[in-house]
Formats: structure tokens, sequence, C-alpha cells
């Protein structure tokens, strides 16, 4: 491609078949003022852009750039506006315009950013004359990644930044804090993040006062934790849906009895405690409530197997062995000389969990009771025999006869 023509103040081109476009064919338009590369196959240029000293104005809108060289617009060194909207651009920060230092604006919607906050952190700078300051259309900025697509860029790098600043720091190590997707809100314009910490296997021995704001996701498996009552009152806690507790000191769970987060909990995992029994009752009211129950796990915890709490915790596995997913790994606890060592809790049969000792045949009340029916049986038959030797020979039981 030729363009005649050294006066030409602007240029405009279109649909150009691409893949490639060489700048150079501008060179010779020394009073150029303004380029337009517009709604073209363009994927990248063979080379950068030619010294045009008046070129202020640069519009490359609708092409399908994926990627810009550092150095493309170096040798344009009056250039004042370049507009990159409605690419197909994953990255753009200072370093592809430092040599640009008249630039007052960038146009930038339209692409599909990478919203990685190392990558774009950058448009957190607020102050005056900062690389993001001269983004006209930066809170029109959308990411393109498939946990955020289409949400804006800056938003997006406020939450991963907060995050980052929340993300709790243990002699362990730190926590792994995820921000998963972010989503609009049913019931408003926001939008709310949906965030994951990971603090598995980190030597916790209590339950955090606070954690990130917004996590919906906690995992804490594999810790010394003993006491949830943080999860029972704390407000930290409020937006955590998912909570993972397995592989802990956990031996009572009776805290969460009237708590408002296990009426509104999504999944919560006590596998491999130490928990023996749980308020059945107060269980069943909250998982009768809770409409964003998915999943439960209790597995691998030492039960109690007796006729006093067994019958109705059998009867709350049944009731939501929709909801428990591991119902098979519930056993009984191990114990020698019990039957019921080990056994599947959802399978036990009553008799089995309220029988009687072997040893004892008779409770110490029916041995009493026994005992008192026979002396008084035996008083009647010894009054009824006396009677009939005084009836017979006129002869007095010997008792009478000792009376005064």
């Amino acid at each position: 491609m030729i363009i005649a023509g050294k006066r030409f103040n602007a240029i405009t081109l279109c649909q150009l078949p691409g893949p490639g476009f060489d700048p150079a064919v501008i060179s010779p338009v020394e009073q150029l003022h303004r380029f337009s590369l517009i709604k073209s196959n363009i994927t990248h240029f063979t080379r950068d852009f030619p010294t045009v000293k008046h070129l202020q104005i640069l519009n490359m809108t609708r092409l399908m750039l994926e990627n810009l060289s550092l150095t493309l617009f170096r040798n344009l060194t009056d250039l004042r506006t370049i507009d990159l909207s409605y690419n197909r651009l994953t990255f753009f920060d200072s370093t592809v315009v430092e040599w640009n230092h008249h630039l007052q604006h960038i146009y930038l919607r339209g692409n599909i950013f990478d919203c990685d906050l190392d990558k774009f952190s950058w448009t957190l700078d607020k102050n005056n004359g900062s690389f993001a300051s001269k983004v006209v259309d930066l809170t029109e900025m959308e990411c393109g990644n498939e946990n955020y697509p289409q949400k804006p860029v800056i938003k997006v790098m406020r939450y991963l930044k907060t995050l980052e600043i929340e993300c709790p720091v243990l002699p362990g190590g730190m926590c792994n804090c995820t921000l998963d997707k972010v989503v609009r809100s049913p019931k408003s314009k926001y939008h709310i993040p949906i965030i994951t910490v990971d603090c598995s296997f980190r030597g916790i021995k209590n339950l955090f006062t606070s954690i990130p704001r917004n996590t919906t996701t906690l995992n804490l498996s594999g810790n010394k934790i003993s006491d949830l009552s943080p999860l029972a009152i704390g407000q930290a806690y409020s937006s955590v849906f998912d909570i993972y507790l397995d592989d802990n000191l956990i031996r009572s769970v009776d805290v969460l009895e009237g708590a408002n987060w296990i009426k509104n909990f999504r999944v919560l995992s006590l596998r491999d405690n130490d928990i023996k029994m749980l308020p059945t009752y107060a269980f069943d009211n909250a998982f009768e409530k809770n409409r964003y129950a998915l999943e439960i796990y209790l597995g691998n915890n030492p039960w109690i197997c007796d006729c006093h709490f067994t019958p109705g915790f059998k009867e709350l596995l049944l009731k939501y062995r929709t909801l428990i997913r591991d119902i098979n790994d519930i056993r009984c606890a191990e114990q020698e000389n019990d039957q019921n060592s080990l056994k599947l809790i959802r399978d036990l049969s009553l008799n089995s969990i309220c029988r009687e000792p072997r040893t004892l045949l008779m409770s110490p009340v029916d041995s009493i009771n026994l005992i008192l029916f026979l002396l008084i049986l035996f008083i009647i038959i010894k009054l009824m025999y006396d009677y009939w030797i005084y009836k017979a020979t006129g002869k007095l039981p010997w008792i009478a006869t000792k009376l005064p």
C-alpha cells in the first residue's frame, strides 16, 4: 500500500484484509495530524510507527489487535490521543506509551483484558497526571477472564487489592486468598465478589475473629481448632456459606445450636474430628429452615451409639440423606466388646441400640420388687396355715403365745 500526497492532514483506512499492517505507509505524509485505521482484520503491526512529527491523534478502533510492541509508538513524540477501543487486547500499561510525553487521552474500552492485579494495578492510581488519569474510559474497561467476564476492570482490581491486604498472614504461612468470581447482585446494580480463603494445614488453634470481607468459602482443614464459638456469634462469618473444618480437634458443635449461621450455610464439612454427639433436635430444626444447604459431611467421627442419642441421630441422617454426602462414613465409635463397634449408624436397628447388657438379667429395682412379693406371699400363706391349725386343734400360733 502506498499513500501519495505529503500534505494530507488526516487519513482514514478501513476494511483492510490484514492480518498485518505496515505503519511505514504513512511516513511520506509529513503534515499528517490524524491517522485512523478502523474496522479491519488487522491483528498486528509489522514494524514500529515511523517518525511523523505532526501526528497527534491515532485512532485504531475495531481491529483485531491482541498485543502491542512496547516500542510501537516511540517515534510519535507529539502524540496526544490514542484510541485502541474495541480490539482484543488482554494487556496494556504505561510502558507502551512511555516515550509519548505529550499524551493526554487514551481510550481502551471494548477489549478483553486479563484482569490480574500485577498487570492492572495502575488503574487504582488516582493521582493527577498518573497513567490512569489519562485513560478517558477507565470505568468502561472490562475483564475478559473466565471468572470475571464483562466485569469492570477497576472494580475487580479494587477487590483484588483489598483481598491482598486482608488475606491472613500466619506463622505457618500466608493463607491462599482468591477472587473466584464477581457477580451482579440480583436486587441491585452493585457487584458482589465471591472469595475463597484457604488456610488449611497452617497450625491454627482458634477460629479467626476477622476474615477478608465478602469471604464465601473458608477452608480450615488440617488445623488444631476445637472451639466453634466465633462461627456461632461472630459477624465476620455472616457471608461465609461454605466452611471446611475437616481434620481438626472439634469435640462439640453445641455452640451452633440456635446460631443464624447454621440456618444459612451451603456447605458444612466436619469430617475426621472428635465429635461424639450433637443436638439432633436443634440441627433438624436448623436444616429444615435452611433453604441454601447443599452438602453436609460428618463422617469419620467417633459417634456414640446408645439408646439415648442414636435413634434420633439415625432419624436425622435418614431425613437429610440427600444433603449428608458421606452418610456411609458415619459409624459408631470403635469399642471393644461392643457389637455395634464401627457399624454404619444408618443400618442400626432399634433393638441393637437399646438392648440390655447380657450380664445383667434383672435390674436392682426389679430384684427388690420380687423379694417384697415373695415376703408378702409367705406372710399370707403362713397366716392361712395358722388359721387352719387353730380351727382344727384350737392351738394358737406360736407367736400369739408369747404376746403379753
